[in-house]
């Protein structure tokens, strides 16, 4: 059974900065996200759950991405952004490793190594553009 992120809604990142300094939580019970955003990408890797990029209420484009460190003191941090904003894209864990590719209009890949703390470009391209969405996370 797959499970899909739950969309929050969050009005400003000064709303978030009060969240976060009052212990507020989102409407899961878990710490609310910095911002409002569909069609993005998660994924559970090393104690973390993470939030990658997305559409933003406003309708643009994000590269934003987000983990949340499970356990006591239950936090959100922000990661490096990818070098893309994407949405309605792939994504999959392989060795540590986050890794991103295609969305909606985009042929390009990276990856996000945990260690390095850095998004690193792929050096080959997808095949087809604007049809890995619609396939998802399986195809990796």
């Amino acid at each position: 059974m797959t499970r899909r992120c739950r969309r929050q809604r969050y009005s400003s990142r000064s709303r978030r900065e009060q969240q976060i300094r009052h212990g507020s939580r989102g409407q899961s019970g878990l710490p609310a996200l910095s911002v409002e955003r569909y069609g993005r990408c998660c994924v559970l890797s090393d104690r973390r759950f993470a939030v990658l990029g997305g559409v933003h209420t406003y309708g643009h484009l994000l590269s934003l991405c987000e983990a949340l460190t499970v356990g006591d003191g239950e936090h959100w941090e922000l990661l490096p952004p990818m070098h893309d904003a994407r949405s309605r894209f792939a994504c999959a864990v392989v060795a540590g490793c986050i890794i991103v590719a295609g969305g909606h209009g985009l042929k390009s890949t990276e990856v996000f190594d945990e260690v390095l703390d850095q998004w690193l470009r792929l050096p080959c391209d997808l095949p087809i553009d604007n049809q890995l969405f619609a396939i998802g996370s399986a195809l990796l």
